[in-house]
Protein backbone atom coordinates (compact mmCIF):
# COMPACT_ATOMS: atom_id res chain seq x y z
CA UNK A 1 0.00 0.00 0.00
CA UNK A 2 1.23 3.35 -1.22
CA UNK A 3 -0.22 5.91 1.62
CA UNK A 4 0.05 9.53 0.50
CA UNK A 5 -0.60 12.42 3.24
CA UNK A 6 0.11 13.06 6.18
CA UNK A 7 -0.78 11.75 10.16
CA UNK A 8 -3.21 13.76 12.13
CA UNK A 9 0.05 13.63 14.69
CA UNK A 10 1.63 15.63 11.89
CA UNK A 11 -0.96 17.63 11.48
CA UNK A 12 -1.48 19.12 14.96
CA UNK A 13 2.58 19.42 15.26
CA UNK A 14 3.07 21.72 12.11
CA UNK A 15 -0.29 23.88 13.81
CA UNK A 16 1.53 24.05 16.83
CA UNK A 17 4.36 25.72 15.21
CA UNK A 18 2.13 27.78 13.52
CA UNK A 19 0.49 28.94 16.65
CA UNK A 20 3.57 29.67 18.54
CA UNK A 21 4.94 31.59 16.13
CA UNK A 22 2.01 33.34 15.49
CA UNK A 23 1.70 34.24 19.36
CA UNK A 24 5.49 35.72 19.77
CA UNK A 25 5.18 37.93 16.05
CA UNK A 26 2.32 39.44 17.79
CA UNK A 27 4.03 40.14 20.92
CA UNK A 28 6.86 41.85 19.20
CA UNK A 29 4.58 43.99 16.92
CA UNK A 30 3.13 45.51 19.77
CA UNK A 31 6.24 46.66 21.39
CA UNK A 32 7.31 47.64 18.49
CA UNK A 33 4.15 50.33 17.98
CA UNK A 34 4.67 51.06 21.47
CA UNK A 35 7.90 52.15 20.45
CA UNK A 36 7.25 54.04 17.21
CA UNK A 37 4.43 55.93 19.32
CA UNK A 38 6.89 57.06 22.15
CA UNK A 39 9.59 58.04 19.02
CA UNK A 40 7.24 60.06 17.36
CA UNK A 41 5.77 61.85 20.77
CA UNK A 42 9.90 62.87 21.20
CA UNK A 43 9.81 64.04 17.25
CA UNK A 44 6.91 66.12 18.26
CA UNK A 45 8.01 67.87 21.40
CA UNK A 46 11.20 68.15 19.79
CA UNK A 47 10.01 70.41 17.03
CA UNK A 48 7.59 72.53 19.37
CA UNK A 49 11.06 73.41 21.17
CA UNK A 50 12.78 74.34 18.04
CA UNK A 51 9.53 76.23 17.13
CA UNK A 52 10.13 78.03 20.40
CA UNK A 53 14.03 78.64 19.55
CA UNK A 54 13.56 79.91 15.97
CA UNK A 55 10.60 82.40 17.29
CA UNK A 56 13.02 83.53 19.35
CA UNK A 57 15.60 83.53 16.78
CA UNK A 58 13.73 85.46 14.60
CA UNK A 59 12.04 88.02 17.35
CA UNK A 60 8.74 87.26 16.13
CA UNK A 61 6.42 89.78 18.46
CA UNK A 62 9.11 91.06 20.29
CA UNK A 63 9.05 94.46 21.91
CA UNK A 64 10.26 95.48 24.86
CA UNK A 65 7.77 93.14 27.47
CA UNK A 66 7.99 90.16 24.76
CA UNK A 67 12.15 89.35 25.09
CA UNK A 68 11.75 85.45 25.12
CA UNK A 69 9.86 82.11 24.39
CA UNK A 70 9.06 79.73 26.85
CA UNK A 71 8.65 76.19 26.56
CA UNK A 72 6.90 74.92 29.32
CA UNK A 73 5.89 70.76 29.85
CA UNK A 74 4.64 68.39 32.32
CA UNK A 75 1.84 65.73 32.58
CA UNK A 76 0.89 65.26 28.62
CA UNK A 77 0.33 68.27 27.59
CA UNK A 78 3.18 71.09 26.61
CA UNK A 79 3.23 74.60 25.33
CA UNK A 80 5.59 77.44 23.83
CA UNK A 81 4.73 81.46 24.50
CA UNK A 82 5.91 84.52 25.12
CA UNK A 83 7.16 85.79 28.66
CA UNK A 84 4.59 86.69 30.76
CA UNK A 85 3.80 90.50 30.16
CA UNK A 86 2.57 89.75 26.38
CA UNK A 87 -0.42 89.57 24.77
CA UNK A 88 -0.17 86.75 22.67
CA UNK A 89 -2.03 83.26 23.65
CA UNK A 90 0.10 80.29 24.24
CA UNK A 91 0.13 77.55 21.58
CA UNK A 92 -1.02 74.38 23.41
CA UNK A 93 -0.18 71.00 22.44
CA UNK A 94 -1.12 67.40 23.81
CA UNK A 95 0.86 63.82 23.61
CA UNK A 96 -1.01 61.16 22.05
CA UNK A 97 -1.49 57.61 22.51
CA UNK A 98 -0.85 57.73 26.55
CA UNK A 99 2.60 58.89 26.66
CA UNK A 100 3.37 61.36 29.33
CA UNK A 101 6.68 63.35 30.22
CA UNK A 102 8.45 61.60 33.54
CA UNK A 103 9.37 64.87 34.54
CA UNK A 104 7.92 68.40 34.21
CA UNK A 105 9.67 72.35 33.80
CA UNK A 106 10.49 75.03 31.64
CA UNK A 107 12.91 76.77 29.86
CA UNK A 108 13.41 79.72 27.63
CA UNK A 109 14.97 81.46 24.80
CA UNK A 110 15.60 85.04 24.22
CA UNK A 111 14.81 87.29 22.05
CA UNK A 112 16.92 87.88 19.53
CA UNK A 113 19.96 85.19 20.24
CA UNK A 114 17.72 82.46 21.53
CA UNK A 115 20.43 81.83 24.13
CA UNK A 116 18.44 79.19 26.46
CA UNK A 117 17.85 79.76 29.86
CA UNK A 118 18.72 78.33 32.34
CA UNK A 119 21.95 78.26 30.85
CA UNK A 120 22.48 74.34 31.51
CA UNK A 121 21.57 71.05 29.70
CA UNK A 122 17.52 70.52 29.48
CA UNK A 123 16.64 66.92 29.68
CA UNK A 124 13.11 66.19 28.67
CA UNK A 125 12.07 62.23 29.38
CA UNK A 126 9.14 60.89 27.73
CA UNK A 127 7.72 57.70 28.89
CA UNK A 128 5.25 55.17 27.90
CA UNK A 129 4.02 52.54 30.01
CA UNK A 130 2.29 49.31 29.43
CA UNK A 131 1.19 46.78 31.32
CA UNK A 132 4.48 45.27 32.47
CA UNK A 133 6.78 48.04 31.37
CA UNK A 134 7.97 51.88 31.53
CA UNK A 135 10.38 52.68 28.53
CA UNK A 136 11.77 56.68 28.07
CA UNK A 137 13.05 58.23 25.48
CA UNK A 138 14.86 61.88 25.86
CA UNK A 139 14.35 65.16 23.76
CA UNK A 140 18.05 66.61 24.82
CA UNK A 141 18.28 71.08 25.17
CA UNK A 142 21.72 72.06 25.02
CA UNK A 143 22.77 75.49 25.69
CA UNK A 144 24.37 76.47 22.04
CA UNK A 145 21.16 75.46 20.53
CA UNK A 146 21.25 71.86 19.45
CA UNK A 147 18.21 70.20 20.28
CA UNK A 148 18.07 65.93 20.17
CA UNK A 149 15.50 63.27 20.53
CA UNK A 150 17.48 60.05 21.74
CA UNK A 151 16.62 56.94 21.32
CA UNK A 152 14.68 54.67 23.26
CA UNK A 153 16.57 54.15 26.93
CA UNK A 154 19.60 56.52 25.45
CA UNK A 155 20.23 59.19 28.12
CA UNK A 156 21.75 62.78 26.83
Amino acid sequence: MNNRGFTLLELIIVIAIIGIMTSVTLVYLGDSRKDRELEVAAREVAAAVREAQNNALTGKNASSTCNSYVFTYGGSNYSVSNNSGCSNPPIQYTLKNKVTFQNSGSFSFSIPFGVLSPNNNTVITLQNQTSTTIKTINVCVYPPGRVEEKRIGEGC
